[in-house]
């Protein structure tokens, strides 16, 4: 084999490598969400997420509520949703993504805060009329390599 034909394999080994490394440069994050608005509750719930930043895919994957004290068999309840939840914002600071005003999540990219705003209806009395409450909860997130489930 002549120096040029090893020089030409070894520079599409290299080109192919750098090819297929590109994934692995992309800004993407698994989010464990825990909710700071049941701190009374004797269940804390989290709320799992992945974030393709670079794609801008955004994915509510599953939501787990757990018992506080538990003394008989599994206390813990997987949901898994796998909802795509589209951009809203990203600026500096905050990255938002969801319907908005109805199901909208929002996270400081400083602190990895997070608010979830949304509604549901609530009949008033029993004359089939409701009403919108609007919810807003608060969440403590932080970075993971992989979800629990």
């Amino acid at each position: 084999m002549s120096t040029s034909q090893l020089m030409k394999k070894l520079l599409s080994l290299i080109f192919l490598c750098l090819l297929l490394s590109g994934n692995a440069f992309a800004k993407f994050a698994l989010l464990e969400c825990k909710n700071q608005s049941l701190s009374d509750s004797e269940e804390d719930w989290f709320s799992y997420f992945s974030l393709d930043i670079d794609n801008k895919n955004y994915k509510l994957v599953a939501g787990t509520t757990v018992a506080k004290n538990c003394a008989l068999g599994n206390c813990e309840e997987l949901r898994n949703f796998n909802h795509n939840l589209p951009l809203i914002y990203d600026e500096a600071s905050y990255l938002s993504f969801g319907q908005e005003d109805s199901n909208q999540y929002t996270i400081n990219k400083q602190d990895l805060s997070m608010t979830w705003v949304s509604y549901y209806l609530s009949e008033i009395g029993s004359t089939n009329t409701f009403k919108q409450v609007n919810t807003i909860s608060y969440y403590a997130c932080k970075k993971i390599n992989k979800f629990p489930f």
